[in-house]
């Protein structure tokens, strides 16, 4: 079912083919969910269960936004005419907030809670006769006790009740029918193998298989083709007797010089002597060739979200890794530095110790009279008086 809105001419499909509430729901935008909620009373049945579902689906980025659309879908839903409709909106109208699905149905459709208590009642009056699935890998001691059990239930042996049984219509086809459909089947199949598996003739072709007949082979080329164009009265060429003889050899007469070899001409059957050698077959071109033989193209799809990722991982990685080598020059350019700090201050301490050292060596090397230039300076100057 397809269900056009008047307002922008956006479809909604509910076909049972080509449904998909998930492909639906990543279309959904604000825009059309507001022609959705106009329009809800005059779409069917079908196409507005799958509008519920496909709402499910919405981006977790969208939802936000969304949010008061959705509302109020689910409350025209509510007070919809079909109670499928109405049940459906209460079931799934928190599950996006909520994360959760709201199957107290029996709480607000009287229906519903008559079809509850009938199935409780039955569960309880003659138990449940089905294993749930996660017990095939529970031992028995790890299985939880079951207070509405029937006897197949506890003896764990399988059951043969019938629990249902198929409708038939007049459209249906028979048993019968279906094995002759399908002898006919196989019937072909081996056909087609047997075909694929027919042995070559000689020419390194399989064969045609005639109706009555064996495998018909190549067919001899006419009289007129260019194998025996050189004889045009003779259907054939003469026999090797009637071929001249080659002199014989001897001393005064030179044998004849022979032709090059063509490569890898010896290995095939020499043709007689004069008759044309065919020129090699023209290699199909490609407006010839069958689709068959066509090379297929490959074709790549892409994800524009995953290459986005993908391409926003490679720029994180990049920034990291030129980070990290910014790092690591710093870092030997700090070393570099404190290197030179420790040589500078080694080699002032070596220059202080040097100083020191002539120091202490100047003066050791002194009298014990003192310096003879500070007595000097010490000593007065008398002045001479010329008489």
């Amino acid at each position: 079912m397809i269900q056009t809105l008047p307002g922008n001419g956006a479809t909604v499909s509910s076909g049972a083919s080509n449904w998909s509430s998930a492909k639906l729901g990543h279309l959904l935008s604000t825009e059309l969910l507001q022609d959705i909620h106009e329009n809800f009373d005059e779409m069917g049945k079908a196409a507005k269960v799958g509008i519920l579902f496909a709402m499910l689906y919405v981006r977790k980025g969208d939802i936000m936004r969304m949010q008061s659309v959705i509302n109020k879908i689910y409350a025209a839903a509510e007070n919809d005419d079909h109670e499928w409709i109405q049940v459906t909106s209460r079931i799934l109208k928190n599950a996006l907030t909520e994360r959760r699905l709201n199957t107290r149905v029996e709480q607000w459709s009287p229906s519903f809670g008559d079809v509850v208590d009938k199935v409780e009642g039955a569960v309880k009056q003659d138990g449940i006769s089905f294993h749930p699935t996660e017990y095939a890998l529970l031992t028995k001691e790890a299985q939880p006790e079951c207070p509405y059990a029937s006897k197949v239930y506890r003896s764990d042996e399988p059951t043969h009740d019938q629990h249902f049984k198929l409708n038939t219509t007049a459209m249906d086809k028979s048993n019968s029918d279906r094995q002759q459909l399908f002898q006919e089947l196989l019937k072909k199949n081996d056909a087609n193998a047997r075909r694929s598996m027919s042995p070559p003739t000689k020419m390194g072709r399989p064969g045609v298989m005639g109706p009555n007949g064996p495998l018909q082979s190549r067919p001899r080329p006419p009289p007129s083709s260019g194998m025996f164009r050189r004889y045009p009265n003779a259907t054939q060429p003469p026999p090797s007797s009637m071929a001249p003889k080659p002199a014989a050899k001897s001393l005064f007469i030179p044998s004849r010089a022979r032709k090059p070899s063509l490569g890898s001409a010896s290995n095939f059957a020499k043709l007689p002597q004069g008759m044309p050698v065919r020129p090699p077959l023209p290699s199909p071109s490609s407006d010839t060739t069958p689709k068959g033989f066509l090379r297929q193209s490959r074709v790549q799809m892409i994800d524009f979200n995953e290459n986005t990722t993908l391409e926003k991982n490679n720029a994180e990685e990049l920034n990291a890794a030129k980070e990290q080598l910014q790092a690591e020059k710093e870092a030997r350019k700090e070393m570099a530095a404190e290197k030179r700090r420790l040589d500078k201050d080694r080699k002032r301490r070596e220059a202080e110790e040097d100083r020191q050292r002539a120091r202490e060596e100047k003066l050791s090397n002194i009298p014990s009279g003192g310096d003879p230039k500070r007595q000097r300076r010490a000593q007065p100057t008398n002045p001479q008086i010329n008489t």
